[in-house]
């Protein structure tokens, strides 16, 4: 029972309450069409805000106050590296999570719903099974970039540049991704991906290490929760907003492109099912392409903002010296070392 007391239960339901309530109302406003009737002022919109607020502050409160091992550990976020690794891990989370979800130790390919994968289906006209197999070197790259940089770590005790790096590459591959159009080559679509998924899976695991060095080994709880929330409100708000955006944009220039007496009733099907674009006839096919790839361009350049700003955070994080940072033996036993990164093994 004292193990249970010691869980953050109510922090747990307030977190996905706000979060949750604040979704619900982007999602009714931007997946709704002229028929449903949905508008910012609406007041089921607006109640679901205010109930998100209202949530909000209770939960900053619970945190504060009354949790005796909260799930936002607010007493992290006056060091630089907490603030630093907070704000980089939420950004990437959320870059990430706006692109794909494909991640296998999040198993993101359970939530593919927005951007990469429609990109595939819709603007290139693939077939599921063709749009699963370009998102295969992704997954490795995310292996290889956590495991890689934990090998790396080890044996250099050094992380600081590695991240940098590492962070880089998750900017460049999220800029060649917003160069995609109907007509890019194909070994493009197979190893741009990559880049992101090798610095989603390399920063995540540095970042934390970076984390629990510099709070030391006493608090490795409360580090990894630091973390960990970050990057799952990243990670459900990547999702969440990415497909908002796309949405709204796809709304307007479906709008914009097609008119007359069953409109509405065609703008509908196309956002409803984008499978049913490949059988509409032309011109219709090619407006929905068009509008499809407008929409997820937007997305993506999105998420090279986002990119470059969890590479910016990740500059203030400190690199800690890590032979001093190992547990020392005490009562003459014999010296074992014990890094950092043999405790944070995290496998995308």
């Amino acid at each position: 029972m004292q193990l249970f007391r010691r869980i953050d239960f109510l922090g747990c339901f307030l977190l996905a309450g706000w979060v949750g309530a604040a979704l619900i109302a982007v999602s009714l406003k931007t997946n709704s069409t002229a028929s449903d009737g949905y508008d910012w002022s609406d007041p089921i919109i607006i109640a679901l805000f205010a109930t998100s607020g209202v949530l909000l502050v209770v939960f900053l409160l619970v945190e504060l106050k009354w949790a005796a091992e909260p799930v936002m550990p607010f007493e992290l976020l006056n060091r630089r590296t907490a603030v630093s690794v907070a704000i980089n891990n939420f950004s990437i989370s959320m870059a990430q999570f706006a692109l794909v979800s494909s991640d296998l130790y999040w198993i993101w390919l359970t939530i593919q719903i927005y951007t990469i994968p429609l990109f595939f289906t819709v603007v290139r006209q693939m077939s599921s099974s063709q749009a699963g197999a370009h998102l295969i070197p992704n997954s490795i790259a995310g292996m290889v970039g956590s495991l890689g940089c934990g090998f790396v770590v080890r044996h250099t005790k050094k992380y600081y540049w590695l991240n940098f790096w590492s962070g880089f590459f998750g900017v460049v591959g999220a800029i060649l991704i917003a160069t995609w159009n109907r007509n890019s080559s194909e070994w493009m679509l197979w190893t741009n991906l990559s880049f992101t998924s090798f610095a989603m899976g390399s920063v995540t695991t540095l970042t934390i290490v970076a984390l629990i060095a510099d709070v030391g080994h006493e608090h490795v709880a409360i580090a990894t929760s630091l973390s960990y929330v970050f990057r799952t409100i990243g990670q459900v708000l990547g999702v969440a907003l990415s497909g908002a955006l796309a949405q709204a944009i796809l709304q307007k220039e479906l709008s914009a492109r097609i008119s007359g007496p069953d409109a509405d009733e065609t703008i509908a099907a196309i956002r409803e099912s984008s499978a049913s674009i490949r059988y509409l006839p032309e011109p219709l096919k090619s407006i929905a392409i068009a509008s499809y790839q407008k929409a997820l361009h937007a997305v993506f350049l999105c998420a090279v903002i986002l990119s470059v700003v969890y590479l910016l955070a990740g500059l203030g994080i400190r690199e800690i010296d890590m032979h001093k940072a190992m547990i020392k033996p005490t009562n003459g036993e014999q010296e074992e070392e014990e890094d950092i990164v043999g405790e944070v093994s995290e496998t995308p």
